[in-house]
């Protein structure tokens, strides 16, 4: 039997799937806040000595958001059957990945964004 004062072993996974879901979705809202700025043509793709070489319509930055989003909420169901097993361990991994890839889109949006 666990003490009242001690933390249950499952609060930490569920703290970080929480977390992971927060971070997600603040990058969605900060996402749309930015759109409604955005010109129509921005820069979608850089290469090293030219700089940027493709322009393309906004819409195609919509997957830099939706990814993101529905990667946070597969890890969430996934982390939740995780925890319920006891695999703890495998759902502060699978999270990490996720946050991971919440960075990372919110980094590459971030860049383009600054040059438009």
């Amino acid at each position: 039997m666990i003490p009242k004062t001690a933390r249950s072993p499952k609060f930490f996974p569920v703290l970080c799937t929480v977390f992971n879901l927060a971070a997600a979705g603040l990058f969605c809202i900060f996402f749309y806040m930015m759109w409604k700025n955005l010109p129509d043509t921005i820069p979608l793709h850089f290469t090293v000595g030219v700089g940027v070489d493709r322009w393309g319509n906004r819409s195609e930055l919509i997957f830099h958001a939706v990814i993101p989003a529905v990667t946070a909420g597969i890890t969430a169901l996934v982390s939740a059957v995780l925890i319920k097993k006891d695999f703890g361990w495998l759902s502060y991994l699978i999270n990490g990945l996720s946050l991971a890839v919440t960075i990372l889109m919110a980094l590459t949006t971030a860049f383009m964004m600054r040059l438009v």
